[in-house]
């Protein structure tokens, strides 16, 4: 990822603070201000719950989410956050699935405007669909 985000201007959305560390990393010219973003070059690296209403992003050149929240609303809400009138290219925006986990299942779920709860992560773990 990387490589591949490197000429690149990121908003990326993260749901546990382990993932922020991790990302920290890789993006060493990082913020989690949305001020600071708009008029940088950095990275901006912002929580699902605390970071999904009330700030631009649409300086941003892609939204990843390299998780998904189980809510409709933080998906909804985030990734509006890209979108402006002012915006001359086309917002785009990246999800990272990895090939084992749930996130297909969670993803498929928010496209139909619906939260994956508990029930649907048990029905999926008990029938191995991943």
């Amino acid at each position: 990822m990387k490589n591949w985000a490197q000429n690149r201007k990121l908003a990326i959305f993260y749901k546990f603070k382990s993932e922020l560390d991790l990302l920290k990393k890789y993006f060493p010219n990082w913020t989690d201000n949305a001020f600071v973003f708009q008029s940088s070059n950095s990275t901006f690296l912002g929580q699902f719950q605390s970071a999904r209403e009330g700030i631009r992003l649409d300086t941003a050149d892609a939204i990843v989410f390299f998780n998904l929240d189980f809510s409709y609303l933080s998906y909804e809400q985030a990734r509006n956050r890209i979108a402006s009138y002012e915006r001359e290219d086309q917002a785009v925006l990246y999800w990272l699935f990895s090939d084992y986990g749930i996130e297909k299942k969670i993803y498929s779920k928010l496209l139909r405007k619906q939260d994956y709860q508990l029930i649907d992560f048990k029905k999926d773990v008990t029938q191995h669909k991943f």
